[in-house]
């Protein structure tokens, strides 16, 4: 058994993942690092994990400059307010070898037909045929990172909007 767990920092318009494992007695037996081309603001929050890969979805989300600028810089917003979902861009998988798989596996991106948000990931596997599956709960109409219940009508929870499929 292992514990994982990754950091996920902007680099110019890339994003630097870096993931560490650790065994039963507290010790780092892997630092792996990655640099996700294109990546940056890709809302890294949730990785999954297979007996041989990390899995990062790469969100379609953008950094609102004009709101960090004028409402971030002066404390009239909060710097999740500042990030939009950005429908026509492409959410995008990327599958890093975890050590004990490398040389028999390689990095890879994956674009998803459909542009979604996601939070957190609920399992991961490779099958008998050899194909990764990823579990995530997908939010097709993005995510509305200012809504709260002080500034949004109830209904809109109600209603399915921003809900997974």
């Amino acid at each position: 058994k292992r514990l994982v767990t990754f950091s996920a920092s902007e680099r110019g318009l890339d994003n630097r993942i870096v993931v560490w494992e650790f065994n039963e007695d507290g010790e780092r037996v892997a630092r792996v690092e990655k640099t996700l081309p294109n990546a940056a603001f890709g809302f890294f929050h949730d990785m999954a994990v297979t007996e041989k890969h990390y899995i990062f979805v790469e969100n379609p989300i953008r950094l609102d400059m004009k709101k960090f600028l004028l409402e971030y810089m002066f404390g009239k917003a909060c710097i999740a307010e500042c990030l939009e979902f950005v429908p026509s861009m492409d959410t995008r998988i990327h599958v890093i070898p975890r050590p004990c798989a490398q040389g028999k596996e390689e990095y890879k991106v994956y674009t998803c037909p459909r542009a979604f948000f996601t939070f957190h990931h609920v399992n991961s596997f490779i099958t008998s045929t050899g194909d990764i599956i990823l579990d995530t709960c997908a939010l097709h109409e993005g995510m509305d990172f200012s809504a709260n219940l002080k500034t949004t009508d109830v209904s809109y929870y109600n209603e399915n909007v921003g809900r997974g499929a």
